[in-house]
């Protein structure tokens, strides 16, 4: 889990998170692409970190042509949004 599936063309993006249980805890996030009609894994992403905090929950996803929109809190605190290039992140991270 982590966020809703968001559609963009003919796919349907999450973005999904790991824990380690470990004190404290820690997330690790990836992306996993879906094919929106047969709803099968078209490729995913490497694990990642936001800002490299070990609590980080994302929780919201939206997806343009250029860039990829993220809500996540650090802590379950201190809550960004993030904006990123998505031809970067498609590249360095698929």
């Amino acid at each position: 889990g982590s966020t809703h599936g968001y559609e963009f063309g003919d796919e349907i993006w999450f973005l999904c998170h790991l824990v380690e249980y470990c004190q404290p805890r820690e997330y690790y996030h990836f992306f996993v692409v879906m094919d929106k009609t047969t709803m099968k894994p078209k490729r995913w992403s490497y694990l990642f970190k936001f800002e490299g905090e070990k609590i980080e929950y994302a929780l919201g996803l939206v997806i343009t042509e250029k860039h990829i929109m993220v809500s996540y809190s650090k802590w379950d605190s201190e809550p960004t949004i993030g904006i990123y290039d998505k031809f970067k992140i498609e590249m360095e991270i698929f």
